[in-house]
């Protein structure tokens, strides 16, 4: 299997399109040399190992974002609205 691909060859193969691609490329959201290459030709080039790893982080980021927002939620809805309900009235 190849290592790296066009950008138009990685899109047909991920439905990612184009712009969406040179818009990561772009922003720095995937990394020269470990996502993708400016082959000698400077063609932009998709490092398919690369971008493997860069799913699979975001996964792993993700899953514990959830464990940790699910943990650090402190107080429900109902929590709130007693709280808002039990401030003092406004001094007149």
């Amino acid at each position: 299997m190849l290592n790296y691909i066009t950008i138009n060859k990685f899109c047909d193969t991920t439905g990612y399109t184009a712009k969406a691609v040179r818009e990561k490329i772009r922003l720095n959201i995937w990394i020269e040399n470990k996502v993708w290459v400016k082959a000698p030709d400077n063609r932009q080039l998709i490092i398919i190992n690369g971008y493997e790893s860069w799913v699979e982080t975001a996964l792993v980021l993700n899953k514990h974002q959830k464990q940790v927002s699910k943990s650090r939620l402190s107080i429900g809805a109902n929590d709130a609205e007693n709280e808002l309900n039990s401030s003092p009235p406004p001094l007149t």
